[in-house]
């Protein structure tokens, strides 16, 4: 499928977007309101449907971007915040429908009539997001080789989103456009020390390591994907951020997560690697283990692609964040989760989907309403 944002515009450069944090005002942080309001509102929804990681990525990626939508085509700050607040119930309330009156009741609260041109920017996000594979049915048949993956929930149960890998990406060609090499097989020399290595770790957990593993493990609250928007909008706030900045930076994190899900899935269910306690039953995993395949580490594919983008926007946050992201691959080998390579592939996906985002021109901006593809015409360009 082609990207699902053909024209995800203002994909400002480094240049472009750390001179306009440098000039922002307290004027400017106040209208940054309407965006962060409503991604706490997201982040509260996603708190209370308790949805699967991957459901909160892709609203808070549809939510994110109805705001950015929004804001490039208000004519005036007055009427941009009842924009932004319409498009985001509307997209909250769809997508989330048993979070519907949750969200149309903040919305009452905040601003008490809908606003039509928000009205007409949810029902095009919606439109695409109806079509962008992410329900789709899965055809296909687990592998039956005794080393493939197998579900190792109590009782089994089939494969989770096997078929996420060939929904309609935001930013990247397809699911497919950055899948790794084969993981090591089972017995390479690789394959046998990245197994001994969580083997020592979950047979000798420490202080340090259980508090790594129970504090990334991230499964219930807001998930992986609020995680690093709390992380966003924190330093929104800090940087003074105006806010179609700071919608152009959570746009385009919350679709490079998306993205970075996807391609991490293709290569899941590509390879189907066997779980580490799989692999040895003897490792007793520190938390639950995801019911679908171990290579690659989702978890490393969406902090690496979070931080990368996080860093490109805002330059003074990149060495925090990427410790921030190196431990959460770490936490998944010390848990007992995954295997080191399953890590690496992870974060070179998570770096290569962040690239693609990146790499896109601020020109792009008028793309939006000519429903163009933006992968597909920067390599024209």
């Amino acid at each position: 499928m082609k990207p699902l944002i053909k024209t995800l515009a203002a994909f400002a450069t480094a240049t472009l977007f750390t001179h306009a944090i440098a000039t922002e005002n307290t004027a400017a942080q106040s209208q940054s309101s309407a965006a962060l309001t409503w991604n706490r509102i997201a982040r509260e929804a996603i708190e209370r449907a308790k949805p699967t990681q991957h459901q909160a990525i892709r609203l808070l990626a549809n939510v994110s971007l109805a705001q950015y939508a929004a804001l490039s085509e208000s004519r005036d700050d007055a009427s941009a915040s009842g924009t932004v607040a319409t498009a985001s119930m509307r997209v909250i309330a769809e997508l989330f429908p048993s979070q519907a009156a949750f969200a149309e009741a903040r919305h009452h609260e905040l601003q008490p009539r809908t606003n039509e041109a928000g009205q007409r920017v949810a029902q095009r996000v919606l439109a695409e997001a109806r079509n962008d594979g992410f329900a789709a049915a899965w055809s296909g048949q687990a592998p039956q080789a005794a080393y493939a993956w197998r579900s190792l929930v109590n009782p089994p149960a089939p494969p989770a989103y096997p078929a996420i890998g060939a929904m309609r990406t935001f930013l990247i060609e397809s699911g497919d456009s950055f899948r790794p090499a084969p993981a090591p097989a089972i017995g390479n020399a690789r394959f046998v020390n990245d197994l001994a290595e969580v083997r020592r770790h979950t047979e000798t957990p420490t202080a340090e390591t259980t508090r790594m593993s129970k504090f990334y493990d991230m499964t219930t609250g807001t998930l992986a994907g609020g995680f690093w928007n709390e992380q966003a909008a924190a330093l929104i706030e800090q940087h003074r951020i105006g806010e179609l900045q700071a919608a152009t930076l959570l746009v385009t994190m919350n679709a490079a997560m998306m993205d970075a899900i996807v391609a991490c899935h293709d290569a899941k269910y590509a390879y189907w690697v066997p779980r580490p306690s799989q692999a040895d039953p003897s490792i007793k995993p520190l938390i639950g283990v995801p019911n679908h395949p171990s290579y690659p580490s989702n978890h490393s594919c969406i902090s690496t692609a979070a931080t990368l983008v996080l860093a490109h926007f805002i330059p003074q946050a990149r060495s925090r964040m990427e410790e921030v992201a190196i431990e959460a691959g770490l936490s998944r080998i010390v848990a007992g989760l995954h295997f080191r390579f399953d890590v690496e592939a992870g974060e070179d996906i998570g770096r290569k989907v962040a690239a693609a985002a990146i790499a896109l021109h601020p020109q792009l901006l008028a793309k939006w309403k000519r429903g163009e593809n933006i992968a597909r015409q920067t390599a024209q360009d």
